[in-house]
């Protein structure tokens, strides 16, 4: 009996349970929420410089975060093999994020004789 084969099956729906959809809403609300109130006190004191400084740092991890997985991805690509196999997917979708740091790059490029 330990060694009988069983037919493996998927559900037919694989998405999440519709009870997610309400967390996913309620998160959202929260974030934009709390993105404001961060704002507001931010720009509260008058000192730009300092929003313009976590930009940048948000602008060096977003970049890096990107860079990286096209690196890692490019390695993949040249290399071929099966150790990739799995993150090709994961790198990709990481690398797709450099429109979003071009984005990030012209604030810091508007705003540069501040910083």
């Amino acid at each position: 009996m330990a060694h009988e084969t069983h037919a493996k099956t998927l559900p037919a729906d694989l998405g999440a349970p519709a009870f997610v959809d309400g967390w996913k809403s309620r998160a959202l609300m929260v974030g934009v929420v709390f993105s404001v109130i961060a704002a507001g006190l931010a720009f509260a004191d008058g000192s730009i410089e300092h929003v313009l400084r976590a930009w940048v740092l948000g602008l060096m991890m977003t970049f890096g975060f990107s860079v990286g997985g096209l690196a890692l991805l490019m390695v993949q690509y040249c290399s071929g093999g099966k150790w990739g196999l799995l993150l090709r997917r994961p790198l990709e979708a990481m690398s797709r994020t450099l429109p979003l740091v071009f984005v990030y790059w012209l604030v810091v490029a508007f705003e540069v004789k501040r910083l």
